[in-house]
């Protein structure tokens, strides 16, 4: 079935057309992120028709989200920066926001006096203007863990003041990708592009750029700049003046032409009103690349291996992608969590053989809490029936915190295919013609698998299917059958499925609803990368609570999955469990005893992840004061060790180190000296209110 083919602008006016009705506008949105408000947006200059860059953008109504540092803003005479009233009145005058970029901008001694100066910043703002301080800017001067670059250093003292204090962040972590939709991460989000000297902007380039953005529904835009200097100046971190006039006309024109909006960063991730279920993938149709100066500016689609657009050629003699023979084409996406159809269009180019294998999609994901990545499409090859194009899909599910999506298409034989006409659109089940809501959740010798039956009764059957490799079965010939059941229509279901994870990496599931001829819904689907790797058991303590009592702690980590259950034991030697058997214990702290019987015992601890996968044991040693023993009854069999105190005619006494006196012993003293180590194995006895061993047989 053939796709009727639209231009990016067309389809943006239909877009916008459509969300009419819904209450939605996709026009993209440009964010201007202006950082330490310098005291030169107020010189004049002749670019901006002899005013300032201070009342040209004011003149022009363009919001901005200024980066405020706060020492200097409080500096009356506005030498270090514009003033309180000045950024008041911009804010007042043409839109945009007051964004904390630190109080003083310096490199600081601790975490904590970074945490401080956020609080600071952000306080201050508020106490000198009428606005909510929203959005925080981060400063290039903060160094160690104070330099946000990674994910997981959000965990940390500053991260979490920084999430707790403000609605998003611009961080330095993730890059400076461009995103489509309502945004995913509202903290680490980097500015697309920077109109500051050294970065070497060309003013035809940036416009050429932002004609581009202007044409992509839903994307959000971040341009970062630091003050204006004049035309023929160079210093680093200032935009020239006729650059920026350029741009700001240029951004004045497409907005009154209606083809994007311009917002602060606060109103562009917060009150953007993108449809759900717009297509994320940029340039769809490949109809606005035309050299590489867009991907400098814009990060759209990356090609390599001989993959590029062919003009005139692609669908509707449009252009299109052609992808060679080791060749590929990638996007980076940012993608929230959910069900999604993955889209395009396809054909082999002339002399391609089509009983080869076809083009090969390969989608992958970061986790951004523990930068672990998943393969959610992995490499299956879609085959064209005839030399023509054809539509092929794929139902996937990204699942929650890998939002950081990468899409590829690769041609791994001879010859070469055509790609048109992407599509990454998330998409909901319709509860009355799919299966709803289906989850996967493993267990150690299964998968317990909850959805919700079709309301429509002509669904009799529901089909559970599973891979090991590639993607979710996506027909009910694909994969490998778990279970068909009876439909119970409207309702929620579960199943609990055994299942082996020995051996595997990846296993993706599908549930379909049939019917009684056989024909099936698309499926609802779920993915589980299983987690191979051991757990652990670490900081294993034991401490005496009472007479030989003990209390054990112990912490348990698994690498990419979480904790099913942990197990310890007490035994004679280390990993047994002859004195307390293998009990379950999840709460991470246990009492046990009083040991009697030995000198010392091991208390072991073993953990298993929701793969099934054991830990290694961890041992601690535990050791019973031995004069315990002294108080059991006559007859008692003991085996105590300790130093030889006294040597006597028939008799010697031996000293524990947690007793102050020695302890008799009835037995030969040959070849004893006094300070030996001895170990007296034989009877408590008493004689005249004395214990004493006596060792003989």
């Amino acid at each position: 079935m053939k796709l009727m083919k639209l231009t990016c602008l067309c389809f943006m006016v239909m877009m916008v057309c459509i969300s009419t009705a819904f209450a939605y506008d996709n026009r993209p949105i440009v964010v201007l992120r202006e950082g330490d408000a310098w005291a030169n947006c107020r010189d004049v200059f002749p670019e901006f028709g002899n005013k300032s860059f201070l009342q040209y953008a004011k003149q022009l109504q363009m919001p901005i989200t200024w980066g405020v540092i706060t020492n200097c803003a409080s500096i009356a005479d506005g030498s270090m920066g514009l003033t309180w009233a000045e950024l008041i009145d911009y804010v007042n005058t043409a839109g945009g926001e007051l964004a904390s970029h630190s109080a003083s901008h310096e490199p600081m001694s601790s975490l904590q006096a970074y945490v401080d100066d956020l609080l600071q910043s952000k306080a201050a703002i508020q106490a000198n203007t009428p606005f909510t301080c929203n959005t925080f800017l981060q400063p290039g001067t903060w160094t160690g863990n104070a330099y946000f670059d990674s994910y997981g250093k959000m965990s940390n003292i500053l991260g979490q003041a920084i999430q707790s204090n403000f609605t998003q962040s611009q961080l330095y972590f993730s890059g400076r990708h461009l995103g489509v939709g309502s945004p995913v991460w509202k903290h680490g989000t980097e500015y697309n592009t920077a109109t500051d000297y050294q970065e070497a902007p060309v003013t035809s380039d940036l416009l050429q750029a932002i004609d581009y953005i202007s044409q992509i529904p839903g994307a959000i835009y971040i341009i970062a700049f630091h003050g204006i200097q004049s035309s023929t100046n160079i210093r680093t971190y200032c935009t020239r003046a006729d650059l920026m006039a350029d741009y700001l006309t240029k951004l004045a024109a497409l907005r009154e032409a209606g083809l994007i909006r311009i917002a602060s960063m606060n109103d562009a991730f917060n009150n953007n009103q993108f449809a759900p279920d717009i297509n994320r993938v940029f340039d769809t149709s490949f109809e606005l690349y035309t050299s590489d100066v867009l991907n400098k500016y814009t990060n759209i689609w990356e090609f390599t291996g001989g993959a590029a657009i062919i003009d005139q050629i692609g669908y509707n003699n449009s252009k299109c992608c052609r992808i060679v023979m080791g060749g590929k084409a990638q996007q980076m996406l940012y993608l929230p969590s959910g069900r999604y159809k993955l889209s395009w269009i396809q054909k082999p180019d002339s002399g391609t053989i089509i009983s080869n294998n076809g083009l090969t999609p390969y989608v992958f994901a970061v986790d951004d809490n523990t930068a672990m990545q998943y393969n959610i499409i992995s490499f299956p090859s879609y085959r064209n029936t005839a030399y023509d194009w054809e539509e092929k899909n794929i139902i996937l599910k990204i699942p929650d915190n890998a939002n950081r999506v990468y899409y590829r298409q690769y041609w791994f034989n001879s010859g070469a295919y055509l790609m048109d006409d992407v599509s990454m659109k998330k998409i909901d089940t319709d509860p009355n013609e799919c299966v709803s809501g289906f989850t996967a959740t493993p267990t150690p010798s299964g998968i317990q698998l909850n959805w919700r039956s079709p309301d429509n009764s002509v669904y009799k059957k529901i089909n559970l299917r599973y891979s090991t490799s590639q993607c979710s079965p996506q027909t009910l010939t694909s994969g490998t059958l778990l279970k068909e059941l009876s439909a119970d229509n409207g309702n929620q279901q579960s199943y609990l499925c055994p299942f082996s994870w020995s051996g595997k990496s990846y296993v993706y599931l599908s549930a379909f609803a049939v019917k009684m001829d056989n024909t099936y819904s698309e499926p609802d689907v779920d993915m589980l990368m299983v987690d191979q790797a051991s757990p652990v058991v670490t900081n294993l303590t034991a401490i005496p609570v009472g007479a030989n009592t003990f209390s054990a702690t112990w912490l348990t980590t698994a690498k990419a999955s979480s904790i099913y259950t942990t197990k310890y034991s007490v035994g004679t030697a280390p990993s047994s469990s002859n004195i307390i058997g293998w009990t379950t214990n999840n709460d991470g702290t246990v009492e046990f005893g009083p040991l009697t019987g030995a000198l010392q015992y091991y208390l072991n601890v073993k953990t298993q992840n929701i793969f099934g996968v054991w830990s290694g044991i961890a041992c601690v040693l535990v050791r019973v004061a031995q004069s315990s023993y002294l108080f059991s009854p006559d007859g008692t069999t003991l085996s105590l060790t300790g130093n030889v105190s006294a040597i006597f005619k028939g008799c010697y006494y031996i000293q524990f180190p947690d007793i102050m006196r020695g302890i008799k012993v009835v037995g030969p003293t040959n070849s004893l000296s006094l300070g030996m180590t001895v170990t007296a194995q034989g009877t408590l006895r008493t004689d005249a209110g004395e214990r004493y061993i006596d060792v003989h047989p």
